[in-house]
């Protein structure tokens, strides 16, 4: 199938790109979550998610691992390579990666990924022929159940010559939100972490007229609290801080359930955004005259980790054993 070149196309996009910068900063500091990223443990936090979502550039020892197109229109492979990817030469396998890190990213960055499903079409016909997934910053929008408004900063509005408003039809956006089991707590758990990322009053470690002898601070209990604060917040989904066991005098045994439970935590996010994207893509086929799915086979499963805690429960083999079905992405 010879993918049409877009820019000789009518583009449905109503979503504008900004920077940052452009937001009034009483605004930014009401909206923002973006310094998320830029703090210690949060920005720790969605690193690890991101890049252990997907195999990094669809690269991997795992020889089972595949992502395909399941369809009888083999043809719009191209097609939906191009609408997730801004690398026309990769196959689907790169191209569903590099889509799965950046909307885990930004997942973890905000609690929510918003796409435009922006479709493109012929200028003399006005028929759909093809289609890419814009993602939109989340802390722009105001979503209802019947809506989806971008609000433009003023700057960017008289520039483009168009409203501080701008409507995006529901049907032609997609929303990825991370899975409901911690969808109640994201906010409080992230807070948590931005918090515990501040270094904290040195004036209470090091008050004055304090004999150097005697300096009522102990650094390496200050530490350990802090590490022990840093799994408290993650432990609905089992995060371990890049820490290791002996570190904190955390039994072998529940630092390892801790792991399944992360584990299990990434495969909710992978199915998450995979059922969204694939929803994406149903959208865009029934407008352009396609239909089929995105599949992901070879990376751990619910069944593994299920597996591993049986296993785990009755003593059944060795810890790295347990662990083994997760070493593949």
């Amino acid at each position: 199938m010879t993918i049409p070149d877009t820019e000789q196309l009518r583009s449905s996009q109503k979503s504008v790109h900004f920077p940052r910068e452009e937001v009034a900063e009483a605004d930014r500091k009401a909206r923002d979550k973006s310094h998320r990223y830029m703090e210690l443990y949060p920005h720790m936090l969605i690193e690890d998610i991101s890049l252990r979502i997907m195999p990094t550039g669809g690269r991997t020892n795992n020889k089972n691992f595949r992502v395909e197109w399941a369809s009888e229109d083999t043809d719009v492979e191209a097609v939906i390579v191009q609408s997730i990817s801004h690398h026309h030469r990769w196959g689907l396998a790169e191209a569903a990666c590099e889509f799965f890190h950046d909307c885990a990213q930004t997942m973890m960055i905000y609690g929510i990924a918003v796409y435009e499903i922006v479709m493109f079409s012929s200028q003399d016909t006005g028929e759909a022929i093809n289609f890419r997934l814009v993602q939109i910053n989340p802390d722009s929008l105001a979503i209802t159940a019947d809506s989806v408004i971008q609000n433009i900063p003023k700057s960017v509005a008289e520039r483009h010559k168009i409203n501080t408003e701008v409507s995006i039809p529901r049907d032609l956006t997609q929303i990825f939100l991370v899975p409901e089991s911690i969808r109640n707590k994201f906010d409080v758990v992230m807070d948590k972490l931005s918090m515990l990322s501040s270094p904290g009053p040195t004036e209470l470690m090091f008050p004055e007229n304090t004999s150097t002898q005697s300096i009522p601070y102990d650094y390496s209990k200050h530490m350990r609290l802090r590490a022990i604060a840093i799994l408290d917040a993650v432990k609905e989904i089992g995060w371990n801080a890049r820490r290791m066991p002996e570190e904190d005098d955390v039994l072998e045994y529940y630092w390892l359930e801790r792991r399944l439970r992360f584990e299990e935590f990434l495969i909710d996010i992978r199915s998450c955004i995979l059922a969204g994207l694939n929803e994406a893509v149903m959208k865009a086929g029934r407008e352009i005259g396609f239909a089929g799915v995105i599949e992901i086979e070879g990376l751990p499963s619910l069944e593994d980790v299920e597996e591993s805690r049986r296993r785990l429960s009755v003593g059944e083999g060795r810890f790295d054993e347990m662990l083994e079905p997760f070493t593949r992405v």
